[in-house]
């Protein structure tokens, strides 16, 4: 007969690892994974324009799933521009055929002197497998 403490020790290594199998869909991401470079705009993390967005981190990231950040872009010219969002530099390079980033506002015009809340969401497709750590940049421009 089996002791108690063996049947509870096989039980919660059998538990550990059908958790763990059923996370393998699960990839981390690191802190700041994502740069922002800024063109005749600025961006910032808070509606009232006191922290520049630098970066974004998006957190831990599954299969199959969305992450949204809002951000805010302020247009600090004396004329109206027209916000053009796009991302480039993916690392690592098969990541570009994962993941996705896209903008609520890409093309709008933005009046001199106003600020804007954008969203940018993150698409993460289905056949992530192993990939653990990505980045890329990016760019907001303004443009006349």
């Amino acid at each position: 007969m089996i002791d108690k403490k063996w049947a509870f020790t096989i039980i919660m290594f059998s538990l550990g690892f059908i958790l763990a199998a059923a996370t393998t869909g699960v990839m981390g991401s690191p802190k700041d994974n994502t740069g922002i470079k800024v063109v005749n705009l600025a961006v910032y993390e808070d509606s009232k324009c006191q922290t520049s967005c630098t970066s974004i981190n998006w957190g831990t990231v599954t299969a199959n799933s969305y992450i949204s950040k809002t951000l805010y872009v302020r247009n600090p010219n004396t004329c109206k521009l027209t916000l053009a969002v796009t991302v480039s530099n993916w690392t690592p390079q098969e990541s570009q055929s994962l993941l996705s980033v896209s903008c609520n506002r890409n093309n709008f015009v933005l009046p001199a002197g106003k600020t804007v809340p954008i969203t940018l969401t993150l698409a993460i497709g289905p056949n992530v497998g192993t990939l653990k750590d990505f980045g890329c940049v990016i760019t907001f421009s303004g443009t006349k």
